[in-house]
């Protein structure tokens, strides 16, 4: 997926592969108010997180609410702390126009890697305002949850395990090819601990 499509989960799709930038010019940006107390009147993306697709660890599904909650307002200066140190988040005029054409960012399904105890994928589906270049009004995305330090942080999927969480997402019989299998889900849950099937 092309920089700039892929993380428009948590709204934006801005992230890049490339190491964070150690200049301070991103610094001058920090106290901007957020988007949707600048545009009122215009209409703010909606997020979603299913009651059921909650994971066992209520600090993880906090941060996945308020990594939502900060790019459904427009929150940049929010948004651009949830990146890993190697990440680079998208800019503040991409993260605009981002947040102005996206009308909806829901959560599919959360992955964790049994490999790796704080690696988790979360799957959302992102709803367009306007079809894109592609004629597309739907995307599909991957984000990177994990630990670092005391901290969760976001982070670019790699590509492979993106594939593979999109595959089992909107085919559950086919199983997914490694240790990375949906993320368990609170006692009682009626998902049953299984992500739901993304839409297109």
């Amino acid at each position: 997926m092309a920089v700039g499509e892929c993380a428009a989960v948590f709204l934006l799709a801005g992230l890049t592969g490339c190491e964070r930038n150690t200049s301070t010019e991103n610094d001058g940006m920090i106290d901007n108010p957020p988007l949707v107390d600048e545009f009122q009147g215009s209409p703010a993306p909606t997020v979603a997180f299913p009651e059921h697709l909650k994971t066992g660890d209520v600090v993880l599904n906090e941060f996945i609410r308020k990594a939502l909650d900060c790019c459904a307002k427009g929150d940049y200066d929010r948004f651009r702390q949830l990146f890993g140190i190697s990440y680079q988040p998208p800019d503040a005029n991409q993260f605009r126009k981002l947040w102005q054409g996206v009308k909806l960012v829901k959560i599919e399904g959360i992955y964790h890697d049994q490999r790796q105890p704080n690696d988790y994928y979360v799957h959302a589906v992102i709803e367009l305002r306007k079809p894109d270049r592609r004629d597309r009004s739907e995307r599909q995305a991957v984000i990177w949850v994990f630990r670092e330090g005391d901290e969760w942080r976001i982070g670019p999927a790699p590509s492979d395990i993106a594939g593979r969480v999109l595959v089992t997402s909107t085919q559950p019989g086919v199983g997914f090819p490694t240790q990375t299998q949906p993320a368990d889900t609170p006692a009682g849950s009626a998902a049953g601990g299984s992500a739901a099937a993304a839409g297109h």
